[in-house]
């Protein structure tokens, strides 16, 4: 009956009484050139849909927020 009532709360209660996650994260680092780089954030600029012009807004500062 205990285990029961164990699994029965992690079910229902996972923040308080589920198991602890792990995450293991391997993270290789590259040395790359300026040339690479740039094109890299084209190509993940095409794939978002985005053009360099929507970029250059995303990273212009609202003046009304400032």
């Amino acid at each position: 009956m205990i285990e029961t009532r164990k699994w029965l709360m992690a079910r229902y209660a996972p923040d308080a009484f589920g198991q602890a996650s792990k995450v293991y994260a391997n993270i290789a680092l590259q040395s790359k050139s300026d040339e690479e780089m740039i094109q890299d954030l084209r190509d993940a600029l095409g794939e978002a849909g985005m053009s360099s012009e929507d970029f250059v807004e995303l990273l212009r500062v609202d003046e009304a927020v400032h």
